[in-house]
């Protein structure tokens, strides 16, 4: 059964299958009967969902639902809408468009209009997740998607990722420095006494005063000297007694040496995140990307798919293996490639096989460079150079319609194959103005979706299961605390921190998600 998104892309709705049309209609809270009329009338899909849904407010037909749908998309001359819009809204998470429901007092007609009014793709249950073992947050919205060849669709999505909203990243690193250290010297000379026995040689022979070895052995203090010189017991029997043999330790002297010594410094860096989006912390584009960490000494890489899962990609890439740690399904392979595809700027040195023959290719430094189906269609993602960061600047779908993105300290512009805009606008984070929180995004339509952060200061030890032994990292989170829609519903989310292992040696502190609420324009 195919996904909500991926039925919502039909033109009909009799080009579903039954079990498809109930799933549909059960997700989006539209009545069948009303579906079906829409479509017996030759309704395209989405307007055959604002239909039933007029229709299923009041009882309805579809002439009288047909009529009201008209007067709500006309203006009057004043520019402004024909029905006045009062009453609370409530967000619902029933269309994929997360329609806001009024109150009954209302009427149906307003109804339908909040419905029009409300923001894209935010459906709760679909556009929220929880993740189970750790409890960290994730908010997506679908910005948009233009539909490609074969199904191979051009999908940008807006993410938001509690786990990776820091400020800064930790890392842990041990260097080795030079340590020099005043010490007491003692020379060991080791005399060899033999004795012999038996029928076949003289009963006894004596070779004295022969030093057969010497070496120093380093004592912190002075004191050793006493303990030491002079002559030692045997420090050596043979079993078969053929001899022994005698140490003598003497010319003690002062000195110094100098070791290399590990020391362990718990750092901090920009997130992977920023890096690759310069969209605020926490958030992302929602494209895959390969990370390549070298901090602190490391050689590791790690997959963060577009579905926003991240796995450390195994040191040998074996053939018809997943390489993924802790990926064991067949669904995907990730192997090394050998330049099979070019955006123009770079070649493909990794590809990413899903088991439909969709294969997702990523440049050396790890960039997505493109996306091709078995057919030969292929997304194409080129990049510039941000403030030092390659970023994705143009992306040219499989019908050879461009994408453009845009950056500037403080906005971020997508521009759309048909002349229209997403903004994304920036505001410096409270008490750190070299970093950025999103505030605000304009839709296609200038609707605009608000965002307010709770930041809470977490630390990390990578060194010691006690967060103060070792001098930890102290990094700020902006954590989402607010979404406000246009409609003027917002939802609302509260955290608390909690202990995590950083490894078998470290411990860190994390944010968890511990409620949601969803109140209307008046705060209620």
């Amino acid at each position: 059964m195919r996904s909500l998104e991926e039925m919502l892309r039909c033109e009909r709705f009799g080009q579903l299958d039954a079990q498809e049309k109930e799933k549909l209609c059960t997700e989006l809270n539209v009545p069948l009967w009303a579906m079906v009329e829409c479509d017996q009338a030759g309704k395209a899909l989405t307007e055959a969902i604002s239909l039933a849904k007029i229709m299923s407010l009041n009882g309805g037909a579809l002439a009288e639902a047909e009529n009201a749908l008209a007067q709500l998309a006309s203006p009057n001359a004043d520019g402004n809408p024909p029905v006045a819009l009062n009453g609370p809204a409530v967000m619902r998470g029933e269309t994929v468009q997360a329609m806001a429901v009024t109150t009954a007092a209302s009427g149906w007609a307003n109804t339908a209009r909040k419905y029009l009014d409300a923001p894209f793709a935010y459906r709760q249950g679909a556009n929220e997740d929880i993740r189970a073992n750790s409890g960290h947050f994730v908010y997506e919205s679908t910005e948009a998607v233009l539909p490609g060849k074969n199904g191979l669709d051009l999908s940008i999505a807006l993410r938001f990722d509690s786990s990776k909203a820091g400020l800064y990243e930790t890392y842990g690193e041990v260097v080795y420095q030079p340590t020099t250290r005043n010490v007491w010297f003692i020379e060991q000379f080791v005399w060899a006494r033999h004795y012999k026995g038996g029928s076949l040689l003289p009963d006894t022979y004596t070779t004295a005063g022969v030093r057969v070895a010497w070496f120093y052995t380093v004592y912190e203090a002075e004191s050793a000297r006493y303990q030491y010189e002079g002559i030692a017991a045997p420090t050596q029997y043979m079993p078969d007694g053929s001899y022994w043999m005698y140490t003598y330790l003497t010319a003690i002297q002062s000195g110094s040496i100098t070791e290399q010594v590990p020391v362990s410094y718990n750092r901090v860096r920009d997130t992977e995140v920023e890096r690759n989006n310069q969209l605020g912390a926490g958030w992302s584009l929602g494209f895959p990307r390969i990370e390549i960490d070298t901090a602190g000494g490391a050689n590791d890489k790690y997959l963060h798919t577009g579905g926003g899962d991240s796995f450390k990609i195994a040191a040998a890439l074996v053939a018809n293996q997943s390489n993924l740690e802790k990926h064991s399904a067949r669904d995907m392979s990730l192997q090394a490639d050998a330049g099979t595809f070019t955006n123009g700027e770079a070649n493909s040195a990794f590809v990413l096989t899903y088991k439909d023959g969709r294969k997702e290719y990523f440049g050396s430094d790890g960039r997505l460079i493109g996306i091709a189906d078995r057919y030969g269609n292929k997304i194409t993602f080129r990049h510039t150079s941000v403030n030092g960061r390659a970023l994705i600047t143009k992306i040219i779908d499989t019908c050879g319609r461009e994408v453009g993105i845009s950056y500037t300290a403080t906005l971020v512009t997508i521009s759309l194959p048909d002349g229209k805009q997403i903004k994304y606008e920036l505001t410096t984070c409270p008490g750190n103005s070299a970093k950025y929180l999103l505030s605000r995004k304009l839709d296609q339509l200038g609707r605009q979706t608000s965002f307010i952060y709770a930041t809470v200061n977490l630390k990390d030890n990578y060194f010691d299961k006690n967060l103060t032994s070792t001098t930890p990292c102290t990094r700020a989170y902006a954590l989402l605390e607010k979404v406000t829609y246009p409609t003027g519903g917002a939802t609302h989310y509260t955290y608390e921190t909690v202990l995590g292992n950083l490894g078998s040696a470290g411990v860190g502190e994390y944010a968890r998600l511990t409620s949601r609420k969803e109140t209307d324009g008046t705060g209620t």
